[in-house]
């Protein structure tokens, strides 16, 4: 059986996380976006918001935003987590 974590919902999202391959910005929480701004994020093919970095053997790695903030909202790592493709939204 698979339990999800729960989530504390209704925190405010107004931080506009700006993304270095696009003029589009990804949104996050007053609490996320201190920690995210620190990081250049951008948009991969899928349409995910990642950042690229090393492992510890330095090897090339991809963080996915959306693992690092569950990752934090839950205190469960979900670095081997790939989200599904995105719903394509119209532009």
């Amino acid at each position: 059986m698979i339990v999800q974590p729960e989530i504390e919902l209704g925190r405010t999202m107004s931080k506009n996380l700006p993304l270095t391959n696009s003029d589009k910005q990804a949104i996050v929480d007053d609490e996320d976006y201190e920690w995210a701004s620190k990081y250049a994020w951008r948009l991969n093919d899928d349409g995910h918001v990642v950042r690229d970095c090393s492992d510890d053997d330095g090897n090339p790695k991809i963080i996915y935003l959306c693992n690092e903030v569950m990752s934090r909202a839950t205190g469960t790592p979900l670095e081997r987590f790939r989200p599904p493709k995105p719903l394509k939204l119209p532009s």
